[in-house]
């Protein structure tokens, strides 16, 4: 027999156990509270439009495109094009880490956070960005580097888009998708698309 689809309408009363119920076991099928996911839902997608796995471009893909190759050249402002060495660079990739505890911290067992962590840390929740460039000097072979650059913020519920990842963070005391009416995670002093 299959489970009974999670109970979506609500009254005014506190409904303290459902809702502790809730937290605890968090649904699978669809969410308990969908108007809160319907205030939520904007925000979750513009972020996730940023860094897309569904096999379209990204936003950042556009930009990255849109950005294209720079060409700086050098020697003297008076000589030739020609005559002059040829410098291309342009990004190829950018990627969002995981959130970690900082490196400074050499007692940690596991380096990975989660965002009840940072809650209790007064840190805001978040990942290294970094960045794949290629150069290219004249005609030759391109080659590549890597650069951080630095942390951003990452929104909560999207990492709260699959039921298994609910589940996952609840068991590690972050709180579920049912309990976070807020988009983004960030401490008081971090720049942030949304504060709580």
């Amino acid at each position: 027999m299959a489970p009974a689809r999670t109970e979506t309408s609500w009254d005014h009363e506190y409904n303290t156990l459902r809702r502790e119920n809730l937290f605890r076991n968090p649904p699978t099928d669809r969410t308990a509270y969908p108007a809160l996911q319907l205030a939520v839902d904007p925000h979750i997608e513009s972020f996730n439009a940023l860094f897309r796995t569904d096999g379209k471009p990204s936003l950042l893909d556009h930009a990255l495109a849109e950005i294209g190759e720079k060409v700086f050249l050098d020697g003297d402002d008076r000589a030739a094009a020609s005559d002059k060495n040829r410098l291309t660079v342009r990004y190829k990739s950018i990627t969002l880490q995981r959130s970690q505890v900082p490196p400074t911290n050499k007692f940690a067992k596991r380096r990975e956070i989660f965002p009840a962590e940072c809650r209790e840390r007064h840190v805001s929740y978040r990942g290294k960005l970094t960045a794949v460039l290629e150069y290219r000097i004249n005609d030759g072979e391109p080659q590549e580097f890597v650069r951080e650059l630095g942390q951003m913020p990452i929104m909560v519920k999207v990492c709260n888009a699959l039921p298994s990842a609910i589940g996952f963070l609840v068991k590690s005391a972050a709180p579920s998708s049912v309990a976070r009416p807020l988009a983004c995670e960030c401490s008081s002093n971090a720049s942030c698309p949304a504060r709580h």
